[in-house]
């Protein structure tokens, strides 16, 4: 019989990045499944799981990160959404006990999950979707900005390394979104990037022009007034 943890990680996801974990050489691990429908997000095929999707099992991919030690130094857990899955506290320390710093990516809508891993992770990245009462053009999730927002806290009472991440998507977030996530983001390492049109979950944002670079910066220098603000 399959255990569950054999169907969360798409296969694949093993591989090596320089660039999901700040200052360090990691491997990827994709979870399955989203409970957020983000029009824009570029990993369609982990939000709409097709049949034909193969997994890795949990064993054996345990055995691929050990054999990468040396090679890497950090692990992200990634996705999707990687707290919709019960078991993925357990399964963080697991990753944990390996020696390795663990950085998880959330959507920050389970956060009893972030809070039972805190203690094994190093680093956590939380996305903001848009202004807290506009969630609604991403989820159907009636208190996905409540949840959202008690996560943000876990993280600001914690003493791991964590940022935010925002991606300025037309629809999504527009200037007066921005100005009332101020409070929200004050004092904290925020990574905006401007969307990308390319392999959209939906294939309305195919077609949609992303913010010019003009009005990006317009928005970097709003959220600079009140945290550290990194564009990429």
């Amino acid at each position: 019989m399959t255990r569950s943890r054999d169907r969360i990680f798409v296969r694949g996801g093993s591989d090596v990045s320089f660039i999901d974990y700040p200052g360090r050489i990691a491997a990827i691990l994709f979870a399955a499944s989203c409970n957020f429908r983000c029009g824009y997000c570029h990993n369609p095929l982990l939000v709409n799981v097709p049949v034909t999707a193969s997994y890795w099992r949990y064993d054996e991919l345990l055995e691929r990160i050990s054999s990468l030690r040396g090679k890497i130094d950090g692990v992200v857990v990634t996705g999707g959404e990687p707290t919709l899955h019960a078991d993925m506290p357990d399964i963080i320390d697991e990753l944990h006990s390996l020696s390795l710093p663990i950085k998880l990516n959330t959507n920050g809508s389970t956060p009893s999950a972030v809070r039972a891993s805190l203690s094994s992770l190093s680093h956590v990245s939380l996305d903001i979707k848009t202004a807290l009462n506009k969630y609604r053009r991403v989820c159907t999730i009636p208190d996905a900005a409540i949840r959202v927002h008690e996560t943000l806290s876990l993280l600001r009472e914690s003493p791991i390394v964590w940022d935010l991440r925002i991606t300025a998507a037309p629809g999504i977030l527009d200037e007066a979104d921005v100005d009332a996530l101020l409070p929200v983001l004050t004092g904290a390492h925020v990574i905006l990037q401007k969307f990308d049109p390319a392999n959209t979950l939906d294939e309305n944002y195919a077609s949609m022009i992303p913010y010019t670079s003009k009005t990006m910066e317009r928005i970097r220098a709003r959220i600079a007034g009140v945290a550290v603000c990194e564009l990429i």
